[in-house]
């Protein structure tokens, strides 16, 4: 008798309630026979071997089992807060709504911490930074429109667009001066002058002659002619 009552008591029975014993496997029970725990699945709610009581905490919140409930999720949960607000109030709240928790509290779901707004509403409300403590560091005003990371701290708005135009329309100041080269042996085997026309940088503009020499812009420019028309 002592040897089959501590049989009895190593066996372990099939969760799925057949009352039959399962296997060994790798030296332990296994929890279903094999098959068995297909069983499960249309063991819902309160009859579920897995059962806690219908009450979830996803991501901070709290859900309730409401398999019945219009707008709960495919497991058949509906957030508490929503459902608390809604039985207080006796209305339905439509997907757009969301429900604020005013101590920030996700779990706190007393109704005098609910308060209901726009889901858009609820997002900025909760990604909105406070930059009251933010100083320009040029004029160090508190008040802008928007404002710019800096090296040793933020800029505002106007003194961030004032450097963005001096460093994008004032590039010619901040630009090293160009070096001139000495062009005063040089001069025009054509007409002999020794003056010819200026760039935009300051710089008299020569040309080569094709025999060692200069030609000015304007001799050159006949040269060019005149081979244009000998073509044509």
């Amino acid at each position: 008798m002592t040897e089959d009552s501590n049989l009895n008591d190593n066996i372990k029975l099939c969760e799925c309630g057949c009352g039959k014993p399962t296997n060994i496997y790798k030296g332990r029970y296994s929890r279903f026979l094999h098959s068995h725990n297909l069983k499960t699945i249309n063991q819902s709610g309160e009859n579920h071997w897995n059962w806690k009581g219908g009450r979830v905490k996803v991501n901070g919140y709290w859900y309730i089992y409401k398999p019945n409930h219009y707008f709960a999720n495919n497991r058949g949960y509906y957030a508490e807060h929503r459902w608390v607000y809604e039985q207080y109030y006796n209305v339905c709240l439509l997907p757009w709504v969301g429900i604020h928790h005013i101590n920030e509290k996700r779990d706190d779901n007393r109704i005098e911490n609910l308060r209901p707004m726009f889901s858009s509403d609820h997002a900025i409300l909760h990604q909105t930074k406070n930059m009251s403590d933010r100083f320009c560091n040029l004029c160090n005003t508190n008040e802008t429109r928007w404002w710019y990371i800096d090296i040793n701290g933020f800029l505002c708005y106007l003194c961030y667009s004032h450097i963005s135009y001096l460093i994008k329309y004032k590039k010619k100041e901040i630009r090293k001066p160009r070096k001139k080269k000495d062009t005063s042996d040089r001069y025009c085997s054509d007409c002999g002058s020794y003056k010819t026309c200026i760039d935009k940088y300051g710089s008299p503009v020569w040309a080569r002659d094709g025999k060692g020499g200069w030609l000015d812009k304007n001799c050159n420019l006949r040269k060019w002619r005149r081979l244009n028309k000998n073509l044509n």
